[in-house]
């Protein structure tokens, strides 16, 4: 397990890099450290290590996690499950976060909550 200190920040986030990389730089211009799923991955010194393994190397310290839940995935819900009940925007395609993000947040607080 690789050091970390109180400054540093886990970023989850998905396909939108321009959200992602705002988010980096406010965090910088506060004086933090945003730690990105390549440096997680790099800091367990593996060179192929799973995603978990990497999931593990991130969380499972003491460190502050941000999850961008952007909708960079297109979503609806199957014509064979709707219901009379539901408003013709349940029917349409939504955004949605990516499926790494919503994973990584619920390991995120199994891990450490």
């Amino acid at each position: 397990m690789s050091e970390y200190n109180e400054r540093d920040i886990f970023v989850i986030h998905g396909r939108n890099l321009h959200i992602r990389d705002s988010i980096f730089e406010f965090l910088i211009s506060l004086g933090l450290h945003p730690i990105s799923f390549e440096e997680a991955k790099q800091k367990t010194g593996k060179g192929s290590p799973y995603i978990l393994e990497i999931l593990e190397e991130a969380i499972s310290v003491q460190v502050t996690i941000i999850a961008l839940f952007t909708p960079d995935d297109i979503a609806y819900l199957n014509p064979i499950f709707h219901r009379a009940s539901d408003s013709e925007k349940d029917k349409k395609p939504m955004g949605q976060s990516r499926q790494n993000v919503i994973f990584e947040t619920g390991m995120a607080l199994a891990i450490n909550p």
